[in-house]
This record gives structure tokens, sequence and C-alpha cells, in this order.
């Protein structure tokens, strides 16, 4: 006879984490070997539906996203589950096929509940802070631009008023001077504007 060891276990996991679980089993007897193991799930109350079994002359089998493996030695089945989804949620058996017989024998009961991920990974909160300092600093150096060009507008500016106090450069009557002083220095002579010498 054939014996499943392991009491009914209600387990939790995060979706897209794995898990792991052995069900153990001994032989009462020599007379009837198993066939293969199942690990199935339930669908309704009576049916258990497989997901993968491995045979006895197998070591190892993996249907999706579940694996099974047999571990004769030690006489362990080994089941694991990997990148879990909600969907995974649910009650699931060990089960037992043994030669000559047409059914499988439920053992070792697992109730499973994936739960969905809320937590943030630290890996975007630590792209957040660097976002942020990143952003501080450009901002900073952008003000200390701007404020320099500030500074160094009106030193220029200041200079320029005083190469020129109180006139502006712009007014008609002193560009018609500026001209004409122009014209006469280039000509080496002297005329008279408005009654007085220019020179």
């Amino acid at each position: 006879m054939l014996r499943l060891v392991q009491a009914p276990m209600k387990l939790s996991a995060e979706e897209r984490g794995f898990i792991s679980l052995n069900c153990s089993y001994f032989l009462m007897d020599d007379s009837r070997i198993p066939d293969n193991f199942t690990w199935c799930k339930m669908v309704t109350a009576t049916r258990c539906q497989p997901v993968v079994s491995v045979k006895i002359d197998q070591i190892v089998n993996m249907r999706e996203r579940t694996r099974i493996k047999l571990d004769r030695w030690n006489r362990v089945i080994i089941v694991t589950l990997v990148a879990l989804q909600l969907r995974d949620s649910g009650e699931y058996h060990c089960e037992t096929h043994l030669q000559g017989s047409t059914g499988g024998n439920l053992h070792s009961q697992l109730t499973l509940i994936v739960a969905r991920v809320i937590s943030h990974s630290w890996y975007s909160e630590v792209n957040l802070s660097v976002l942020c300092i990143m952003a501080g600093l450009l901002s900073t150096k952008f003000l200390t631009a701007l404020l320099i060009f500030i500074v160094a507008s009106k030193r220029r500016s200041r200079a320029t008023d005083q190469c020129r106090p109180g006139l502006d450069s712009n007014h008609p009557i002193l560009r018609l001077v500026t001209l004409r002083r122009t014209c006469l220095e280039a000509k080496g002579t002297k005329d008279m504007v408005f009654g007085s010498t220019l020179i």
C-alpha cells in the first residue's frame, strides 16, 4: 500500500513569485508500486484536474509553469510552481496512480492563495530619488547662468553710459553733430555749426 505523508496546508504567495513543496510517500508493501504521480488542481468538489504528472521511471517533468520531480531515494515528490498568477489560487493535491488501478488516490492537500503585489520595488524608488536630485542640480545650474548673464549685462550697460554721460546716441541732433565732426576731422578743416567752432 502507498501512503502520502503531509498534513493539509495553506500557503500564500505573491504574484510573479514561486513556491516549491514536497509530497513525501512510503510503501507499506511491495505488492502495488505506483505507476505515476500527478499534481492536480480541484476544479469541482469531486474532480481534480491534472496539472503535471511524472511516471515512476522518470526523474522530472515540466508543463507550462509547473515542474514535478521524483526523488525515489528519499521517496519525495517535489512540485515547483513559478511565475505565479492570480488564477493559480485554489486547492491542489498530490495524486498517486497505482499499477493495475484505473483511478487515482488524492493525498496531501494544499490551498494556495496568490496575492497581487502592491508595494513598489526599491529600484523604482531609487530611480525617482535620482531623478529629483538631477532636476534640482539642473535647475540650480540654469539659475546660476541666468544670474551671471544679468550681472554681466548691467556692467556692460554701465560702462557704455560712462563713456557718453547724459547723451542719447539715438537723438537726431547728436547723430548730426557726430557725423559732421567725423567729416571735418577727415578734411582737416574747421567749420562753424550754429555759431560755434568745431575742432
